[in-house]
């Protein structure tokens, strides 16, 4: 979790999403940065692009590099089991019908 009073930059390689894959295709839709640079200021991102020209927005920021990793933006599970909604938070073998 990225505290709120800190700059935070990511650097390495980046993928992000541009608009809707299923509207617009892939191609439209994914931007990929081989040497991506993410500012992160108070919890927002701030600027995300090419390293070389990002890295120019550079203050006080806290880097952090990732080799032989992808960068992704955060994931939201959103399926849900219906037939379950009634029973959140209940423990695991409270799921159970017999």
């Amino acid at each position: 979790m990225v505290e709120s009073n800190k700059r935070l930059a990511l650097r390495g390689a980046a993928l992000s999403f541009r608009g809707d894959p299923f509207i617009d295709g892939d191609e439209a839709s994914l931007h990929y940065e081989a040497d991506g640079l993410i500012l992160i200021e108070n919890g927002v991102v701030t600027a995300f692009g090419d390293y070389q020209v990002v890295k120019t927005q550079l203050r006080d920021h806290n880097v952090k590099q990732f080799t032989d990793a992808l960068i992704l933006p955060g994931f939201i599970d959103t399926h849900v089991h219906y037939p379950q909604t009634q029973m959140t938070a209940l423990m695991a073998s409270s799921l159970s019908t017999g």
